[in-house]
């Protein structure tokens, strides 16, 4: 109590004199405060014990903007103990500050997956991505660290050193020497469309054995080995969701990412094909959820729903009927029989009752032709 501020300290005091039973809920608390800024202490002292002046430093690039798991301009430095090569180091520091962030194991046990991404937006910009499982103090709850850098910029700042070289291979070339894998985006077989997870929008990357969502927290990753299932759901004329199924700790897990364009259908679709990827949107469970069966579909949700292949299952082959081309009126529906015309078979023309009663048969054989008559 005696650490708090002393304007705040006597209204703690007043409360417990006036509920004597508050008392206990207010010293607990006050020791969760006191533990938490222990742990956050002791984290950011080991954090900052790295002396720069026994290590070798390798490659710095400087004044980098960090995205995660904090925002600020800092260098990246890669250094090597002087008493012992062999244990190398990435450590995101301010010039002249101690690290805010040290990975000191760049083992592949340790750092799950390292990339190099286009950003959609910004044609020269490229963001480093890596993953890890702890990094030293276990700051920033071991959130992913996310660089956005200018590779024009740092490829003339280096053009002595790379030569012929493209700075994401010397990069690469760079980490495999510390022990761990980066990986480069290449556009002949990966790719990305932009997506919603919830309200946020951001680029969803189909990866060699990955999919990863970004740039707003949370960073998310999915290995090839931990996905199930990828659904298609939501189809509508313009957009489309997906639903991925993977596994995390010992239970099945579900995400939707909603609002893809419907021209990169085809993309996705192969992607899941390739990487054998299980495709339930047609299973039996998910058509009885659908709202795309029966009547209840809108003329617009069944088109777009036979874009994509099986979409006949969907909304249910016995309420689909696509007008074609054919000459033949009894089969497209159209055919009107105004009384004037003669049967085939040569019997003699209808009566007046007759033909009115045939009429509205007809008319009413097209109304309800017309409700389940998709255009193509």
């Amino acid at each position: 109590m005696e650490n708090l501020p002393s304007n705040l300290s006597e209204q703690i005091k007043n409360l417990i004199e006036k509920y004597p039973e508050t008392e206990n809920v207010f010293n607990q608390l006050i020791e969760l405060i006191d533990e938490g800024t222990l742990k956050e202490a002791k984290r950011a002292k080991i954090s900052n014990e790295i002396n720069f002046a026994d290590y070798t430093v390798i490659l710095q690039l400087p004044s980098l903007s960090v995205q995660s798991p904090f925002r600020s301009k800092s260098n990246l430095i890669f250094a090597c103990p002087k008493s012992d090569t062999s244990k190398p180091i990435l450590a995101i520091a301010k010039t002249n500050e101690k690290p805010q962030l040290i990975l000191d194991k760049l083992n592949d046990e340790n750092v799950l997956y390292a990339v190099i991404l286009p950003i959609p937006e910004k044609k020269d910009f490229k963001n480093l991505a890596i993953f890890y499982k702890e990094n030293m103090g276990g700051v920033h709850k071991n959130e992913p660290l996310l660089i956005q850098y200018n590779e024009s910029l740092i490829s003339e700042n280096l053009k002595l050193i790379l030569q012929k070289m493209s700075f994401p291979t010397y990069f690469q070339r760079q980490c495999s020497m510390l022990g761990f894998k980066l990986n480069l985006f290449t556009e002949s077989k990966d790719f990305y469309v932009v997506a919603h997870k919830g309200s946020k929008e951001g680029f969803l990357y189909f990866l060699e054995d990955q999919i990863l969502f970004g740039f707003k927290k949370p960073i998310l990753l999915f290995e090839k080995s931990q996905i199930e299932s990828i659904n298609y759901s939501s189809v509508t004329r313009l957009t489309f969701s997906i639903t991925l199924s993977y596994k995390e700790a010992d239970k099945t897990a579900k995400i939707e990412f909603s609002m893809i364009d419907q021209a990169e259908f085809d993309k996705i679709d192969n992607y899941v094909k390739a990487k054998g990827f299980t495709d339930k949107s047609l299973t039996e469970e998910l058509k009885a959820k659908s709202n795309m069966k029966n009547n209840e579909t809108s003329g617009a949700l069944r088109e777009a729903a036979l874009q994509i292949p099986g979409g006949e299952k969907i909304v249910g082959e016995s309420n689909i009927e696509v007008q074609g081309d054919s000459d033949d009126e009894d089969v497209d529906g159209t055919y009107q029989f105004n009384g004037n015309e003669s049967e085939d078979d040569g019997s003699p023309p209808n009566t007046d009752e007759e033909t009115e009663e045939k009429g509205e048969d007809a008319k009413e054989g097209d109304l309800n032709q017309e409700t389940i008559k998709i255009d193509n």
